[in-house]
């Protein structure tokens, strides 16, 4: 491939990988992204044909301030925003920049340009496409920088050394083929040092945020179920939505999880509500409870689980925090949060685009003490009576099936089990429910349809409870089932939505039941392209481990990441430190065990490698002579076309190089005859070429030198009259 034509075609491939980027994030209308192409092409087929558009210099500053004015109308009025707008700027920038490549600093501009343009797709686009892009962009733009300079030194050259004047293109720059193994190869090296350098000053310079031109995440999943008031029935449509909402990583891994919302402690017979509003405001980090044991007095107490969770939720229609158990601790990257008198959390405002944060939490056990009390208690801090009241308008019939169901049980937690029991196996689960126009719903589950989800279920335990005067609440969240083993963590979708019961213990706190039976089948496994599905889900979860891990160590990479990594390497360079030390002290005690042999040894070694270099040393030496010795033999026509000048009163000075010599005395071989002007300068850039570039002339141009310099020999300039 020619220079010039690798040249031109590394800058619009560079041009064409910021557009890509900036297609990939979706903000580009299809038709402007097929016309970006297009105008990229065009423009490459155009200048490699030598046939540039030409346009005079107001015509280029209007297209300019109208592209500019275009960027203040679309802020202001059409996009309404100022990230989309600069991306639409850059692209009109980039098109007129295409049509104006003349002069070198047109090249640097466009360099320029495509930077700017891949800075804004980074902006535009959390999705782990964009990394492959950026290392495209990368591997084109080292390419393209490189021949530029290249480009640049030997037009340089060409104008100090006297290549004749008018000559757009020097006759290098068309010829010289560049594009070899060695350099393709150099190229590539380049670009993934500069890739691999990125990625480390990225994980290096300390995170300040998430920063003000972070685009807002498109439009916010709706859910239900988490806001102070939720209707009854509303959770059905959201059980048939496979959405992804959030993925959860856990440590310690893999057991099974409710992830709670929202808890809930009236029930008015269409909906629940939570009247506990009172909210503290807590700091990212601040512990919010302190008990990290169950104790019972008189006996030993009993630990109680604590996990860790890290979750990354896609933007949702809801300010609730989601944790597992009693939360003790959440760090974020936003400063604070609420937790009302029930223990829910929530975020003061919504962000609009993916929420990243880890919370420990205390998974209470059931102690032995409770488990064997006979008479319920309330809770000591906020709720009170709430959590024993309900509204049923046969409250008689709930109470007779409640007494009936649990006759034989003798303490709190058995008459718990079996209520959750009798409805796991009395009453079956179906999304299929038909609102009844004479009872109300839970009635109509409870005595007559006696079929329904998890939300009719846990209502109807709580009400069940609550007849017997036991304190229950609802709890709403999600019951995730899909793990994600190449990532680790719970892939959450809506259909994992689920409502539970907690149930209220004086000595373990609020412990969880849940009634409801397993589903017969998953919403998403009915249709033939989720069976197809079902068969590819290796490879999709793969796919979702690695946006995962673009989504927490790149998205929502922290400062509090980069202090881990950097303990984490301090560990490591420890351990390291410590097992080199030993290596070298085990090292010098065989050594010493073998010190009669060492001198030996040492002096073999010693010989050898001196014997070595010596070697390599005479062959280097040898191997230069040859080459001197053949450089030599090829370029001495050069003194013998010195001394043919001689005899004209051209004398070359030893200050001049062959250039300048030839340069100087132009004039004067130009009047001696043509033949010697042209063969001077013919000689001359041989003499350039084997000396410096290193060429072996070929048998034609042996030929060739030995005519001219017979030629020039015999010549006889023609006399001229005075």
């Amino acid at each position: 491939m020619k220079f010039r034509t690798s040249f031109l075609l590394s800058v619009h491939l560079m041009a064409l990988a910021s557009v890509q980027a900036l297609i990939q994030t979706n903000e580009l209308p299809v038709v402007f992204s097929v016309f970006m192409v297009l105008v990229i092409l065009f423009s490459f087929v155009l200048n490699l044909r030598y046939k540039t558009l030409y346009f005079p210099k107001i015509v280029i500053n209007s297209a300019i301030l109208s592209a500019f004015i275009l960027f203040v109308i679309d802020g202001v009025m059409v996009s309404k925003n100022l990230l989309l707008a600069s991306a639409h700027f850059l692209n009109l920038l980039l098109v007129i920049k295409l049509f104006t490549l003349k002069r070198s600093k047109d090249y640097i501009q466009l360099f320029l340009v495509s930077f700017l343009q891949i800075l804004a797709a980074s902006a535009l686009n959390s999705h782990l496409s964009f990394a492959f892009s950026l290392l495209s962009y990368l591997m084109v733009a080292t390419w393209g920088m490189i021949l530029y300079q290249m480009k640049a030194e030997i037009e340089e050259r060409n104008r100090l050394y006297g290549f004749r004047q008018g000559v757009m293109v020097p006759e290098t720059f068309e010829s010289e083929e560049v594009i070899t193994l060695p350099f393709f190869l150099t190229t590539v090296g380049v670009g993934l040092f500069s890739f691999c350098f990125t990625v480390l000053i990225f994980f290096i310079i300390p995170r300040v945020g998430t920063g003000f031109l972070q685009k807002k995440e498109g439009e916010e999943i709706r859910t239900t179920g988490f806001s102070e008031r939720v209707d009854f029935g509303k959770m059905a449509p959201v059980k048939l939505d496979p959405t992804v909402v959030m993925r959860v990583l856990l440590s310690p891994a893999g057991r099974k999880i409710y992830i709670k919302g929202a808890s809930f402690n009236v029930y008015d017979g269409t909906a629940w509500r939570n009247t506990l509003l009172m909210k503290r405001s807590f700091s990212a980090g601040e512990a919010i409870f302190q008990e990290p044991v169950v104790r019972v007095s008189g006996e030993e107490p009993v630990p109680a689980t604590e996990i860790f969770q890290e979750y990354i939720i896609e933007p949702m229609d809801t300010l609730a925090l989601f944790a597992v158990a009693q939360p003790l601790r959440l760090e974020a990257p936003f400063n604070h949060f609420t937790v009302d008198e029930m223990g829910n959390l929530s975020l003061q405002f919504s962000f609009g685009f993916k929420l990243s944060y880890r919370v420990s939490s205390l998974i209470s056990v059931l102690s032995a003490g409770d488990k064997r009390i006979k008479k319920p208690e309330l809770p000591k801090k906020g709720g009170g009576l709430t959590y024993l009241e309900f509204t049923f308008s046969e409250k008689e019939r709930l109470i007779q099936l409640a007494r009936s169901v649990t006759n034989s049980s003798q303490t709190v937690f058995e008459t718990v089990q079996s209520i959750e029991r009798y409805l796991k196996e009395n009453y079956a689960y179906s999304l299929n429910v038909t609102p009844s126009k004479n009872h109300a719903p839970i009635e109509d589950f409870l005595f007559y349809q006696k079929k329904g989800y998890c939300e009719h279920f846990a209502t109807a335990m709580v009400l069940m409870l609550r007849s017997l005067g036991i304190p229950s609440r609802l709890a709403t969240g999600f019951f995730p089932e899909e793990w994600n083993p190449y990532g680790n963590y719970y892939t959450v979708r809506q259909s994992d939505a689920h409502a539970w019961v907690e149930v209220y213990f004086p000595q373990s706190g609020w412990i969880t039941f849940d009634p409801t039976p397993s589903a017969p089948f998953k919403p998403m496994a009915a249709s033939f392209s989720a069976q197809i599905k079902k068969n590819l889900l290796p490879l999709e979860q793969f796919m979702d481990a690695l946006k995962m891990k673009w989504d927490r160590y790149v998205i929502h990479y922290s400062m509090k990441d980069q202090l881990e990594m950097a303990g984490e390497v301090q560990k490591k360079g420890t351990l390291t430190g410590e097992f080199l030390k030993n290596e070298t002290e085990a090292f010098v005690k065989g050594l010493a065990r073998f010190k009669k042999h060492a001198k030996l040894t040492f002096g073999f070694f010693s010989v050898a490698l001196l014997i070595g270099i010596t070697l390599k040393l005479f062959l280097f030496l040898r191997k230069r002579f040859n080459h001197r010795a053949d450089q030599k033999e090829m370029i001495s026509f050069y003194p013998g076309l010195l001394r043919i000048l001689s005899r004209h009163r051209l004398h070359k000075s030893p200050y001049q190089t062959p250039y300048e010599f030839l340069r100087e005395s132009s004039d004067t071989l130009c009047r001696i005859g043509n033949p010697f002007f042209h063969g001077a300068e013919w000689l001359t850039h041989l003499y350039y070429r084997i000396s410096f570039g290193g060429a072996t002339p070929s048998e034609e141009e042996k030929t060739k030198t030995k005519e001219i310099l017979q030629n020039l020999r015999e010549y006889v300039p023609p006399s001229h009259s005075t």
